[in-house]
């Protein structure tokens, strides 16, 4: 939080860094036509802002992996 300035939407959801959205937005997009499908840029888009939002993503897009149980279950799980 920034004393004496307002929030701003950056403040509650990061924002990626525009490389980092660039190259997940272009993997989304060549799996799905892998897969036979058409996937739009702005769906793309979507799909990434809604991993943010849930906390798959970090700001830095990487993966959040969330795992409970020994230490040798979640190496096993991974």
């Amino acid at each position: 939080m920034r004393p004496g300035i307002s929030l701003d939407r950056e403040d509650w959801n990061p924002r990626l860094p525009s490389y980092r959205r660039y190259e997940l937005r272009h993997g989304l997009r060549e799996a799905a036509k892998a897969h036979g499908e058409v996937m739009t840029k702005e769906d793309a888009d979507y799909y990434i802002d809604k991993s943010l939002a849930t906390g798959l993503l970090d700001s830095n897009g990487n993966l959040n992996f969330r795992m409970r149980g020994t230490r040798e279950e979640i190496i096993a799980g991974i």
